[in-house]
């Protein structure tokens, strides 16, 4: 990127077009991956604000069980300042992801409470370590011994360290 940006460019932009191509195809097997990769290039690599919401928004849609694409909803919502259109996001992704097993809800509770922890925005940590706990919660009273139980109680244990750290609450 360095010692020849021109060049770097043009291979970022040859692989965008192939994880394009994935994506149009229905993603694979691992369609959470090509979905981070894909978004984060328009992101990072190759910023272009306009293609990486429209990614983001056409995500939603076409993979709505996906976790990843709630979190990059939030993430989208938190950038435009739109904080109080969260909880509509939160409801569809409850719609969304599936309930059992609860893998999905899992894993974007976790992605909440990750996202929480890097946001200086008080109104958005409360928010997201409000949502993470509820599936934390649910996911208690459903399964209340065993792996997924670990699992949860372990983000409630992240939602509580969260919460002690300034505007957790």
């Amino acid at each position: 990127m360095r010692t020849n940006p021109t060049l770097a460019a043009a291979r970022l932009e040859t692989a965008a077009s192939y994880y394009r191509r994935v994506y149009d195809l229905g993603g694979g097997e691992y369609s959470d991956a090509l979905i981070r990769g894909l978004i984060d290039l328009y992101d990072d690599a190759l910023p272009q604000p306009e293609t990486w919401k429209a990614l983001i928004l056409d995500a939603r849609t076409r993979y709505p069980a996906e976790p990843v694409v709630h979190w990059y909803f939030a993430q989208l919502l938190i950038k435009e300042s739109r904080i109080a259109e969260l909880p509509a996001g939160f409801k569809v992704a409850r719609a969304a992801l599936p309930a059992s097993p609860p893998d999905a809800r899992l894993e974007f509770a976790s992605l909440l409470t990750g996202l929480a922890e890097r946001t200086a925005s008080i109104p958005v940590k409360t928010a997201m370590a409000a949502e993470a706990l509820a599936y934390a919660n649910e996911t208690l009273k459903s399964h209340p011994t065993g792996f997924y139980s670990r699992r949860a109680q372990a983000l409630k244990d992240d939602v509580a360290r969260l919460r002690q750290t300034k505007g957790g609450d």
